[in-house]
């Protein structure tokens, strides 16, 4: 099995500690966030139509897949 050790210089590199460790609560936020974005654009007024196409923009730039 194939092991990953991440290590970090603090408090100098906290902020990149705490991005690496907080990565899975990100994905989740954005994952919460493309359902409420899919749920107006397929079944609500579809107000957040502009904010839906962006947010997958956004997310293809930096090669995210949800």
């Amino acid at each position: 099995m194939a092991k990953v050790i991440l290590e970090f210089n603090l408090p100098e590199e906290q902020e990149d500690y705490n991005y690496a460790m907080r990565g899975r609560d990100y994905s989740f936020a954005l994952s919460d966030l493309y359902n409420f974005l899919r749920q107006d654009s397929k079944y609500g007024e579809g107000k957040f139509a502009d904010v839906y196409t962006k947010f997958w923009e956004i997310l293809k730039e930096h090669g995210i897949e949800i």
